[in-house]
């Protein structure tokens, strides 16, 4: 396990703090994760073990937990930096500027120039969330029903009271 942790999961997650993972990306990294403890263990996938158990009997994390936390140690880098070094400066320039197209894709009564001072990437974004936005909105009022996470969240509470105070 020592290759593993010193080796093949400093290659394996290099750079991860920046990684923007979706469903295909991250089962191609697991499984090559778990291709890797399977051959340590000496498992073949014939042999129906959970990844899980895999992990278990290594005792190591999941790799979508490794990459989550080397993701917020850097954002804690970031976030102790101080203001003059170059990384900072174009972080806190990044977040405006993404926060200021998000509102932007947000408002679809905004003027046009300010969509027209985009460059392609910034419009490609507005474009994405804009659609993304309007998708949400036509889902909201086509289901009818208003979303209320908040009682179920309280339901949630009652029933494990419930199930407490049976006992």
């Amino acid at each position: 396990m020592t290759v593993y942790q010193a080796v093949y999961l400093q290659v394996l997650i290099y750079g991860a703090e920046n990684w923007i993972l979706d469903e295909r990306q991250t089962k191609r990294v697991q499984s090559s994760e778990m291709k890797y403890l399977r051959k340590t263990l000496g498992a073949r996938r014939t042999d129906k073990k959970r990844n899980d158990d895999i992990r278990q009997m290594l005792t190591t994390k999941s790799l979508r937990t490794k990459v989550e936390e080397k993701k917020f140690k850097w954002r804690g880098h970031l976030i102790r930096m101080n203001e003059t070094r170059q990384v900072k400066r174009e972080w806190e320039t990044f977040k405006g500027r993404f926060r200021k197209i998000m509102d932007l894709a947000d408002n679809i009564s905004s003027d046009s120039t300010a969509q027209d001072s985009l460059d392609v990437l910034e419009r490609r974004l507005y474009t994405d969330g804009h659609r993304s936005r309007s998708k949400l909105n036509a889902w909201l009022v086509e289901s009818g029903v208003p979303l209320e996470a908040a009682n179920m969240v309280i339901n949630h509470r009652k029933r494990k009271r419930v199930d407490i105070e049976d006992i």
